[in-house]
């Protein structure tokens, strides 16, 4: 399993034709469903999955989010100039 604060980037989403009514709590669930197929990649895996997930800290979900964040607002202060 690669590393907690290791981020492997996917090619930017264009979301300026998107409706500007629309709701982002099922927005967010689709994009988690997607992140973690793409990490499962088959059956096989998830007994792996489980396992390393059991052995993280606590907070590791939490931290992970902070830098994917900080990472993501860099990206948009660089598309931004």
């Amino acid at each position: 399993m690669a590393d907690s604060s290791t981020f492997t980037r996917a090619n930017p989403i264009e979301i300026f034709n998107w409706p500007k009514k629309r709701d982002e709590m099922i927005l967010l669930g689709s994009m988690g469903r997607e992140l973690a197929n793409v990490h499962v990649g088959s059956k096989l895996r998830v007994p792996a999955i489980l396992n390393h997930l059991g052995k993280q800290d606590r907070s590791w979900l939490r931290s992970a989010a902070k830098k994917m964040a900080w990472a993501l607002e860099a990206d948009w202060h660089k598309f931004r100039n």
